[in-house]
């Protein structure tokens, strides 16, 4: 502890397990000895003849995080091409919707006012009628109105 210059022995259980969750450090613990035996150490430094290999790893990687970056591009460029197209024909369905239920309407109204019995219809019935209308016609069949009991 004197050498990792650590004050006491719960500095350096939390020194050991920062590196076991860092796999920075293999280890496991020997309880009839008392003792903790190492099994891996990763290394933090490096060699100056390793450098070459060190920096074809990361022109590798780097490769790989640009061809990623590339296909993610690719990818958001689709799907908002997909969300634009999803969106217009949202609209397009909308308009479409909104034409045909006013369509309806229109036939609707359409419809009441042929059922309606026509203005110049009813003036002309009525002149013919003497002014009694259909149900005082209809009453003249059964025996009914002018006089006739």
């Amino acid at each position: 502890m004197t050498l990792l210059d650590l004050p006491d022995v719960r500095e350096l259980e939390d020194m050991v397990i920062t590196c076991i969750y860092n796999n920075m450090l293999g280890c496991r613990l020997d309880n009839k000895q008392q003792q903790m035996v190492v099994e891996y150490v990763a290394s933090r430094d490096f060699r100056v003849e390793d450098a070459p290999k060190l920096f074809d790893q990361l022109n590798r990687w780097l490769a790989h995080v640009e061809g990623v970056e590339k296909s993610l591009e690719s990818n958001l460029k689709g799907v908002t091409t997909k969300l634009e197209e999803s969106a217009k024909r949202k609209i397009k369905v909308q308009e479409t919707s909104e034409a045909m239920h006013a369509e309806a309407v229109v036939d609707v109204e359409a419809q009441r006012r042929a059922r309606k019995p026509a203005g110049m219809g009813n003036i002309l019935m009525s002149a013919l009628t003497g002014g009694m209308g259909m149900g005082m016609m209809r009453g003249n069949e059964h025996g009914q109105g002018h006089g006739h009991h």
